[in-house]
């Protein structure tokens, strides 16, 4: 199975996006996937379970998680 994530993440030069979620909204429930950027993850508000590699962990407000790329 190929888990690679298609969608872009900026450009080439930065690729940097800002995404926004919560429990009503698209993409809140992400499915296993993975891509060559890094990846920053703020918990603006509330908690995110975090799954990666096999290990599990749970974010809160004010927290923030740094993915490698190919995690």
């Amino acid at each position: 199975m190929d888990y690679r994530e298609k969608r872009i993440h900026g450009d080439r030069s930065l690729p940097i996006a800002v995404y926004e979620t919560a429990p009503d909204r698209y993409r809140y429930l992400m499915n296993l996937h993975w891509h060559p950027e890094h990846e920053i993850i703020y918990v603006q508000s509330g908690s995110l379970a975090l799954r990666l590699n096999d290990q599990s962990v749970l974010l809160r407000e004010g927290d923030v998680a740094f993915v490698a790329g190919g995690t």
